[in-house]
């Protein structure tokens, strides 16, 4: 997954495009069409630490989802929550090289697929705290 967000950022910058968080993917994303909205939401207290990532109205569900069979439980992981993920991770501080898993993961359950879009679970790890050099 490392080299998979590495890889997730140059192509973004090789297209121009200054993803610095979610709300940046998700306007890239609207804009160009492709979905009506991209959000997190947080889940109840008693599972501190999770949010769910929602994408509503994308124009890929009604052609992928009920033909290859994913709607209902969850069986696949969707390739927008993936690169949903690497911009949750930028927005938390997470740069190339580090590791990514340190700042978002993905929760034990995979995307629970809808007819026109998707919920993505992940969890949100304390960010971690850079320590001071000795000298």
């Amino acid at each position: 997954m490392h080299s998979y967000a590495e890889n997730v950022t140059r192509l973004w910058e090789l297209h121009g495009l200054d993803i610095r968080g979610l709300k940046d993917l998700r306007d890239e994303l609207v804009k160009i069409g492709l979905l009506e909205d991209l959000y997190v939401k947080k889940l109840a207290c008693e599972r501190e630490g999770e949010v769910v990532l929602v994408v509503e109205h994308c124009r890929m569900a009604p052609l992928v989802h009920r033909p290859m069979g994913l709607i209902g439980l969850p069986k696949s992981l969707c390739p927008l929550a993936s690169m949903a993920m690497v911009a949750l991770a930028l927005e938390r501080g997470w740069r190339p090289g580090k590791p990514i898993f340190d700042y978002v993961r993905f929760a034990k359950q995979l995307t629970r697929f809808t007819e026109d879009g998707s919920e993505t679970t992940f969890e949100l790890p304390p960010i971690p705290v850079s320590k001071p050099i000795k000298h």
